[in-house]
């Protein structure tokens, strides 16, 4: 009777204990809806319920983006429907550009090279008569909705510190 109690006993401590990790697991891991390629109606959605300001479809696979503080971005789909693969888009754009006056060309091209040397993840350019910055992700592997979120977000945090770097090196 005493090794039944004891085996008995044994084998509910065991369980316990896996059911520790177990419920440690789930608590870190979730299910969410993966994308492995992004419809232009569902970034669209995605877009207007992320709490922007204004979002204005542009074109069939791109969205004009105003933040709630008046910062302006663009949204463009890219890599769609290709021939013999999955309905949708299989890459995201997101890009900003300033106005450059021609006498900051030179200090304007060492605050972007700068930018550019601190922020890898994205990438600034100085062209013509602006400039122009932009991140671009794919849905390679598959995407959740709340990854998306997050490539936005870390593009505007990236378009803020370009914004200071701009106004630090022309000194307005």
């Amino acid at each position: 009777m005493r090794l039944l109690l004891t085996t008995a006993l044994s084998l509910g401590l065991a369980t316990a204990a896996l059911a520790t990790p177990a419920a440690a697991q789930s608590a870190r891991v979730e299910r969410a809806q993966v994308y492995r390629s992004i419809l232009a109606s569902e970034l669209s959605t995605l877009l207007n319920n992320s709490g922007y300001a204004s979002v204005t479809k542009a074109s069939e696979t791109m969205f004009d983006v105003e933040t709630q503080e008046g910062f302006r971005f663009s949204v463009e789909m890219a890599a769609c429907d290709i021939e013999g693969d999955t309905q949708g888009c299989f890459g995201i754009l997101f890009f900003s550009s300033w106005g450059l006056e021609a006498a900051d060309r030179t200090k304007v091209a060492a605050a972007v090279s700068k930018f550019n040397d601190e922020y890898r993840i994205g990438k600034a350019l100085v062209l013509n008569d602006r400039v122009h910055a932009e991140r671009y992700i794919t849905t390679d592997g598959g995407v959740t909705q709340d990854h998306i979120r997050d490539e936005a977000n870390t593009f505007l945090l990236m378009m803020e510190r370009l914004n200071e770097i701009l106004h630090e090196a022309v000194a307005r």
